[in-house]
């Protein structure tokens, strides 16, 4: 897999609360002026990061009970993070910005800032305001911005080359007469259905199978055990399924062909290991609840 990382915007507001301490000596857990607890494991003396610089990291984070509620290893990814100003006093920026390249550390921060200015999200049920959570975080590499941006850029570009040739090849060698409806989004009525086509905020129901254009199926509702539900518009629906879905009728079946790109965040993409075009032959089996 080429592994595909997600750049995290960490937030806005910076202190020099962070520079106030940088000379005290590391050894042990200490305390920011502004609250931040923190403990280094491993210092190699690398360099440290700017704000607007982009890290590349192992993170975990837990209760301080040690129940783990997420780690990147687990996922066998690394984070990709710009260095921005802190969301909040004692902040894990602050924490980050201490940080040199081939540090571990851990800082403990508020559950309910993290949640609420981080995760914009209110705090799970088994967490309580006032409560700390730990972040364990491993810095393996600062990357300037600009090359960053840069090379993301000829990548995505190349991404969008091979995905347009492979799903040419594939309409091609099916004889599928497809015209995109956007870039990298086509779509095909294989079974012409019967009624209205759904409408924005109604639910409907779908039975699916997700292919590479190999025909090799990555996801399906079967393997799920039942139909897909959703509300046509809802926020968590990918646009380019909304607009495939509003042209569903019940009982048709259709065939909805998409780049890696208009891809992102559909059934079972996560499960992908590499970037590529993927298709969907969808059933709507029912309007309304």
């Amino acid at each position: 897999m080429k592994k595909i990382y997600s750049v995290i915007k960490w937030g806005c507001l910076i202190g020099v609360l962070v520079f106030l301490v940088s000379s005290c000596k590391k050894a042990g857990k200490i305390t920011t002026p502004s609250g931040l607890q923190y403990q280094f494991f491993e210092e190699k003396g690398g360099k440290k990061p700017k704000v607007g610089d982009i890290m590349k990291l192992h993170l975990s984070y837990r209760t301080m009970n040690d129940s783990v509620l997420y780690d990147s290893k687990v996922l066998g990814d690394s984070f990709l993070i710009e260095l921005m100003q802190p969301l909040f006093a004692g902040g894990l920026e602050e924490g980050f910005a201490l940080m040199g390249e081939g540090d571990s550390a851990a800082f403990v921060v508020s559950a309910d800032s993290i949640f609420e200015k981080l995760f914009r999200t209110q705090l799970p049920p088994f967490m309580h305001k006032g409560d700390k959570m730990r972040f364990d975080v491993r810095l393996k590499q600062i990357i300037n911005k600009a090359e960053f941006d840069k090379e993301q850029k000829e990548k995505n570009a190349a991404i969008e080359q091979n995905d347009r040739l492979q799903i040419e090849n594939y309409l091609a060698q099916n004889s599928l007469p497809m015209a995109p409806v956007q870039p990298g989004f086509y779509f095909l009525t294989i079974k012409e259905g019967k009624g209205e086509h759904p409408k924005a905020g109604e639910r409907v129901q779908i039975q699916y199978v997700g292919k590479l254009l190999t025909g090799e199926i990555f996801d399906s509702s079967s393997q799920m055990g039942k139909e897909l539900g959703y509300i046509i518009g809802a926020p968590e629906v990918p646009n380019v399924w909304n607009i495939a879905t509003a042209n569903l009728k019940v009982g048709g079946i259709y065939r909805v062909i998409l780049d890696t790109k208009n891809r992102k965040g559909l059934m079972g993409t996560n499960k992908l290991k590499n970037p590529g075009a993927v298709y969907y032959d969808v059933e709507l089996t029912k309007i309304g609840q």
